[in-house]
């Protein structure tokens, strides 16, 4: 640290020198924003559990747009985070001595953080969700050949809780010398259920607190079953596309413009969404029993919208939502973070009402500091203005100001 501030303070000094030396003053402002730029800003706080006890060993991320650093509680729960950017930022919670990457339900969003200044967001208190504990459940799966998962097609497992929540996901493959067993890591004690999509089967599992329940599940293909094929409109480029069913339960994910078939679907009806740069193209198909039935993506899906956004200092780009007028369409768009505006493409033809939010990297509202939801032409949802988006069309808003 004093390295740091020595450094800050002899460029301080070339700066002074600079300008006494002649140099004009844009010469001189630019060399004075360039020793601020270089100053290293520090974020601190001190992290506590529901009982205002100190919980040390906590990872405390501090992202932003193309930017993250990270640091951890020392045993008084407090942390020191350095970063090299002037501005908001997010900050995530991991909880200490737990696998699989388990982080707090909560985002803050700090005040702007200026160039070689402390900034102090107090104490923020953890509270776990009751989903978690220290129970763990492995499920080893036989016959991966029954959903036919390669290396780039894996079998999604999910464990559903008693209140009908699905709380995980694993995926497993059938390639040599890859995983074949579903681990659910520090879960809270109780019965579960184990779903397999892509054949239809379950398996109740119960747990107790601090044990690791172990199962075996030999897939089967489902009776009533057909093919799926996925193929692209001529000159559409896709860099994947996932097959979903009627819950939004991913079955299959292939990194393919046109792949082979997904072989022994149980019936009924998919979602096939097609992950794209400028926009994901999304269409459902029905799957029948022996039949092999095939979904094509449209080449021109719809409309676009164009808004520009005025936000206060963001530590992510926010978010902008179109929702559906009487359907259940939805269209989530990122802002530009150097423009501040937005393109949203592909949209499908039909009525929306428009939703700014301010979100962090994982799309979750602030719990602490962040902006108010801001709505287009109207101060509530129910009072915004009804846009229409028409296919092959640009609908132009005008710009929308978060506060």
């Amino acid at each position: 640290m004093f390295r740091r501030v020595m450094v800050f303070v002899v460029s301080g000094a070339l700066a002074l020198t600079g300008a006494s030396a002649g140099l004009t003053p844009a010469q001189a402002a630019h060399v004075s924003a360039a020793a601020q730029e270089s100053a290293v800003s520090t974020i601190v706080g001190k992290v506590v559990g529901r009982d205002g006890d100190p919980i040390p060993d906590v990872t405390v991320w501090a992202t932003r747009t193309n930017d993250a650093s990270t640091a951890a509680s020392g045993a008084d729960g407090r942390f020191e985070i350095e970063v090299a950017r002037e501005g908001s930022y997010a900050l995530s919670f991991d909880a200490p001595d737990v696998g699989g990457g388990i982080t707090y339900d909560l985002s803050l969003k700090t005040p702007r953080v200026a160039a070689g200044a402390r900034t102090d967001v107090g104490t923020v208190k953890l509270v776990p969700p009751a989903s978690w504990g220290t129970s763990h459940i492995e499920v080893k799966i036989s016959n991966l050949r029954a959903v036919g998962s390669g290396e780039e097609d894996p079998a999604y497992i999910y464990l559903k809780n008693n209140r009908g929540d699905y709380v995980k996901v694993d995926s497993v493959y059938q390639d040599i010398d890859t995983k074949r067993t579903a681990y659910f890591r520090d879960i809270a004690p109780g019965r579960y259920r184990v779903v397999v999509p892509a054949t239809g089967q379950s398996l109740v599992i119960t747990v107790g607190k601090g044990e690791t329940a172990k199962r075996t599940l030999k897939l089967k293909k489902p009776a009533k079953r057909g093919n799926l094929v996925v193929k692209t409109a001529r000159g559409l480029r896709v860099e994947t596309f996932v097959v979903s069913n009627a819950a939004g339960l991913d079955i299959s994910g292939q990194y393919a413009s046109e792949s082979h078939p997904v072989r022994d679907l149980p019936v009924g009806t998919y979602t096939v969404t097609a992950h794209r740069a400028s926009g994901d193209v999304v269409t459902k198909v029905k799957v029948r029993a022996g039949r092999t039935t095939t979904a094509v993506l449209p080449l021109r899906f719809g409309g676009a919208v164009k808004v520009k956004v005025k936000a206060p200092s963001a530590a992510h780009s926010p978010l902008v939502i179109l929702k559906g007028v009487g359907t259940a369409k939805r269209y989530e768009f990122r802002v530009s973070e150097k423009t501040g505006e937005l393109v949203g493409r592909r949209i499908a033809p039909g009525r929306y009402r428009v939703i700014v939010r301010d979100v962090d990297e994982a799309g979750r509202k602030f719990t602490r500091g962040g902006a108010k939801d801001a709505y287009y032409k109207g101060k509530t949802l129910k009072k915004s203005t009804i846009i229409t988006v028409k296919r092959g069309k640009t609908t132009k808003l005008s710009t929308i100001t978060m506060k």
